[in-house]
Parts: C-alpha cells; sequence; structure tokens
C-alpha cells in the first residue's frame, strides 16, 4: 500500500502521546527480537545481524519501539532508500498490547520522520490485520504480492 505523503488530512500528523522510543544500538535490538519472539515465534537474532548492520548507514534506516509501563510492546522500522519511496517494515505488536494504539503511534511517528526528511510516498506489505489500520489512515492499495517457494522436481 501507498501513501502520498503530501495528504495533510491524515490525523497520523498529531502529536504522539504513546511511549515511542528510537533504537539506535545492539542493545536496543534485544528489544526488538523479544517483541518478534513473542508475536512471531522463533528465534529473530537475524535482526542483530541485518538491523545492527544497517543502523551503522547513516540516515539509512530508523527503528522504533512502543512501550507500556517500560517494557516493549511494539515495534516497526522504517528504510530510507535513495529516491521518492520510504519503506515502512515489521509492525508487530504482543497480543495482550494491542488495541491500544501501539501500531498507530508507530505508525504515525515514521510517517512524521519521513515528511521531515522529503519522502514523497511511505509504502508498506500489509497483512490482514495492519491493511484495514493503514488504508482507515489514507493508504492506497497498489498491488498484491505473492510469497512462492519454488521446488525443483
Amino acid at each position: 500500500m501507498v501513501f502520498n505523503m503530501q495528504d495533510t488530512s491524515s490525523s497520523l500528523f498529531a502529536p504522539v502521546t504513546a511511549d515511542i522510543r528510537r533504537i539506535t544500538d545492539m542493545e536496543g535490538l534485544q528489544d526488538v527480537v523479544a517483541v518478534l519472539d513473542a508475536v512471531w515465534g522463533g528465534h529473530n537474532a537475524w535482526v542483530f545481524d541485518r538491523l545492527g548492520g544497517h543502523l551503522k548507514i547513516k540516515d539509512y534506516l530508523s527503528v522504533y519501539a512502543a512501550y507500556v509501563e517500560n517494557k516493549p510492546a511494539s515495534i516497526a522500522w522504517t528504510y530510507f532508500p535513495t529516491g521518492q519511496f520510504a519503506t515502512l517494515f515489521a509492525g508487530s505488536t504482543i497480543k495482550e498490547y494491542r488495541n491500544q494504539g501501539l501500531y498507530t503511534s508507530l505508525l504515525a511517528t515514521r510517517l512524521q520522520e519521513i515528511r521531515r526528511r522529503g519522502y514523497h510516498y511511505a509504502v508498506v506489505e500489509t497483512g490482514a490485520m495492519s491493511g484495514p489500520i493503514v488504508e482507515k489512515h489514507g493508504f492506497r492499495h497498489l498491488t498484491t504480492v505473492y510469497d512462492f517457494e519454488w521446488k525443483r522436481n
């Protein structure tokens, strides 16, 4: 889905009141992994290599976590490649913290940064839970992506 950053009617540009913190180092990425493990299961140590490496590239990646009572509850990040499109990734919220506006607060925080940086568009792949939220805030369907696994016979 795509969001035109010139859309000034969106409520996502109002001040965010949730406890949103920018993650800038490997220690902070521990909170990202904790949320991903709680939401998706498995081991998400890949975050340290991938995001940790990308955090070292100036102005390329912004990682955020939402906290409830000082505990990480929701996470998301944005890539800022060359061009006009910033890319939103990973909006994940631990089940017991859903329906409290944390995903929307992270979305707002990231869109506000995207606008400050001068990007014209924000793009995001959405699932069944996030799609209706971003659409409500002005994102429009651009295309559908399907994952395939190719197997040799």
